[in-house]
């Protein structure tokens, strides 16, 4: 495999569905795992966890929980076995890497307007973020934003 970086290098994107046709394509996207790889020839035919049944009705689904934390413990002859099929080679050599988008929308419209606010954010952001380098602990933040962590050393030098 051609990896950079570690596994679980990234943090979780939230990225915002902006509007009900947006959802609607998020929803295609997410059901169609399973037939776009030609694993399944239906949606409903994936064996996994799916929200499909939830979906289509009242359906309750009971997954196996397998523990791999025991499994990988073991690490006996006959735990081993199922090694070579557990990570065999049929596996894709190079998975597909694009850029995360800001959002999800039906229109570019709603995408430049969503573009808009995020960089007016980040400038509201950094300016409050300098002046409370600086020391003006009263720099007033943009709404839904963390203020920056207070490092003692350096608040007393600027002090």
């Amino acid at each position: 495999m051609d990896w950079s970086g570690s596994f679980w290098e990234r943090r979780y994107p939230a990225e915002p569905v902006l509007d009900d046709t947006a959802l609607v394509g998020r929803l295609r996207y997410v059901l169609s795992h399973g037939v776009k790889e030609g694993l399944v020839e239906k949606s409903a035919e994936w064996p996994g966890l799916t929200c499909l049944p939830q979906l289509l009705g009242p359906a309750r689904r009971l997954f196996p929980w397998f523990n791999w934390t025991k499994r990988w413990s073991k690490r006996g002859s006959e735990d081993k076995a199922g090694v070579q099929e557990l990570f065999a080679q049929d596996w894709p050599e190079h998975l597909k890497r694009s850029p995360r988008p800001l959002g999800h929308a039906s229109s570019l419209q709603a995408l430049r307007e969503l573009s808009e606010q995020y960089l007016s954010f980040v400038a509201a952001f950094r300016e409050a973020a300098a002046r409370w380098m600086r020391g003006d602990f009263s720099a007033p933040f943009p709404p839904f934003s963390f203020l920056p962590r207070v490092v003692p050393e350096r608040v007393a030098r600027i002090l």
